[in-house]
């Protein structure tokens, strides 16, 4: 995933677009454990939103956790 690290701000809502060409295997599931977000990445143009309601980090993986980044919320 790139870039594998992001700021958000918190409590203001987070729009993630992601643009998937060539992605296949583990990759192609994208899971940010801390929203119960999970979502198998089409080809093309995906969209995930979520509001981030602290401070801190959020960690997202591909479905087995080899593939990482993570979100940094600050204030």
């Amino acid at each position: 995933y790139q870039p594998k690290s992001l700021t958000v701000k918190k409590n203001v809502p987070v729009r993630w677009e992601i643009d998937a060409q060539d992605i296949g295997g583990c990759a192609r599931d994208i899971i940010v454990p801390s929203y119960g977000i999970r979502k198998t990445l089409a080809r093309g143009l995906n969209v995930i939103q979520f509001t981030p309601k602290q401070a801190g980090i959020i960690d997202f993986s591909c479905g087995m956790g080899m593939i990482r980044g993570s979100f940094s919320v600050v204030e």
